[in-house]
């Protein structure tokens, strides 16, 4: 977004119908600006939407098309909506942020491709199509390092940052999503250091709190069950140690609890 503009040119430049002028006035609207083409230059591809103005949005916006109902918390317009494709949003997108919220947004479009069938090498590969709209060396780059940190078996925001936490401490990084074997049955956990014989837990208050959907009594039981499945995992041998977003959020707090626990550092 570059700053304010007229709804008249907004609505010009992204091709809507023209009742949308008047549904946009009084109201604040944002020039958005596509990402710049491959062999484009930004003052160019605004010369060619003021020139071609009934042709700007379908030569300048990669789009795709999405029914009314794509999204559950409000019925769309008729025509439903015009999006960038996923894939180019997330490759403009990640080299803008901090790595910790590109890790986030990486682990989960890679796995979000992945639930429309292809590979992950596939998933990741979709994304590299448009390399060519990443507009600088240096952001070409950032995008190939965060891409090849991504990993869909991360399950939840909090297991993504968890993972660039442990990667900016400076310890082994972790097997995701392993299962053992206890006295009590399989258990899948987290974050797997194998030969450290550590087992790494990230708990998020979503799992026992208010937004749960868990009642009091249904929430102690839940808390409970966790202690006895962390019991028996314990009781492979290995050595359990959990971590929240306080954690997170002081990273000093969680290197001391990896490295009591026994988690190596790189070398």
């Amino acid at each position: 977004m570059t700053g304010r503009t007229a709804p008249e040119r907004l609505v010009r430049t992204l091709g809507l119908p023209p009742a949308a002028v008047a549904r946009l006035r009084g109201i604040p609207t944002q020039r958005h600006e596509p990402v710049i083409p491959p062999e484009r230059v930004r003052d160019d591809l605004r010369e060619h939407s003021a020139q071609n103005p009934a042709s700007a949005a379908e030569t300048l916006l990669p789009r795709v098309h999405l029914p009314r109902t794509a999204s559950p918390l409000c019925a769309g317009p008729e025509g439903g909506y015009l999006v960038e494709p996923l894939p180019l949003a997330t490759v403009d997108t990640v080299t803008r942020l901090p790595a910790p919220d590109a890790v986030v947004v990486l682990d989960a479009v890679v796995a979000r491709l992945m639930t429309d069938g292809l590979a992950e090498r596939d998933a990741r590969a979709q994304l590299l199509t448009w390399w060519g709209h990443v507009p600088t060396i240096r952001r070409r780059s950032l995008l190939a390092q965060r891409l090849d940190f991504a990993d869909p078996r991360a399950e939840s925001p909090g297991e993504s940052l968890s993972r660039w936490r442990i990667h900016e401490l400076g310890f082994v990084a972790p097997e995701l999503q392993t299962t053992v074997s206890s006295d009590a049955g399989r258990a899948r956990l987290d974050f797997e250091w194998r030969e450290a014989g550590v087992a790494g837990e990230f708990d998020g208050r979503l799992k026992y709190g208010a937004d749960s959907g868990l009642s009091g009594e249904e929430a102690a039981d839940a808390v409970y069950a966790e202690k006895l499945r962390e019991d028996a995992i314990r009781r492979t041998g290995r050595v359990v140690v959990r971590w929240g977003w306080e954690q997170l959020q002081q990273p000093d707090e969680l290197a001391r609890r990896l490295t009591r626990a026994g988690v190596p550092r790189r070398r």
